[in-house]
This record gives structure tokens, sequence and C-alpha cells, in this order.
């Protein structure tokens, strides 16, 4: 019985990504449509996932969509990469064309846990 629980919950074999030495491009997006959940329509998060999709395709080699997260009128998405400025390049283009009207970019330079870590934070 145990080996049995043991194949059911079985941690996969899929190595962690180590985000040491990463910075990050953190995408926060304001959406145009509040829900009661404020999770936006089910429109805006297709047209946001379908993004995520352009954006990854975009980003530098070893770019990392670590996901994304939708509440309070707002989508936030994160990307960890070896240069923020460089996954921003990759990304503006898109975002610029993107059809919401307020997008706040934060270029985090280290990481958050990190004292010597500094951010960059601006509107497109």
């Amino acid at each position: 019985m145990l080996n049995l629980f043991k194949k059911l919950f079985k941690k996969d074999d899929t190595p962690e990504y180590d985000y040491t030495g990463c910075e990050a491009l953190i995408i926060e997006i304001t959406l145009e449509s509040l829900t009661e959940l404020e999770l936006g329509t089910e429109d805006e998060r297709e047209y946001i996932f379908d993004m995520e999709k352009r954006l990854t395709k975009l980003m530098p080699e070893g770019t990392i969509f670590d996901g994304h997260g939708f509440g309070e009128g707002e989508c936030e998405l994160f990307f960890y990469g070896k240069s923020a400025d460089e996954m921003f390049g990759a990304a503006r283009t898109t975002l610029k064309k993107c059809r919401f009207q307020h997008i706040e970019i934060t270029l985090q330079y280290g990481m958050p846990d990190d004292p010597a870590t500094t951010d960059i934070t601006f509107t497109l």
C-alpha cells in the first residue's frame, strides 16, 4: 500500500530552476473590466494567456516564465533570466501593441531577498 501511495504522489524528476544570479522582468497589467472577483473577463484572461505565449517565445535564451497572478483588477507576469534589460528589450514592442492602456514594468536587478538588489519601475 505504501508503494502505491509513493507512486501516486511521486514528485516528478523535473529539475528545479536555479534562480541564483537572476534578474526579473515583472509586468503589471491593469485590467479594463472589473468582475466580481476582480479577475478580469474571460476575454481579457485569454488575451493575456496568448500574450504570455508570444512573450515567452521572444525572450532571450535561458529566460524562465514563472507564471502569472490575477487579482484586484490586475494581472502580473513574472520572467526571470540573466538580464532584466534584455528581457524588457525583447518584450517592449509586444507590450506597446497590447490592448491594455496601463502597463507598469519593474526591472529587478538581483533577487528579492538580496539587500543589494535594485528595482526600476515605470509605466509604458
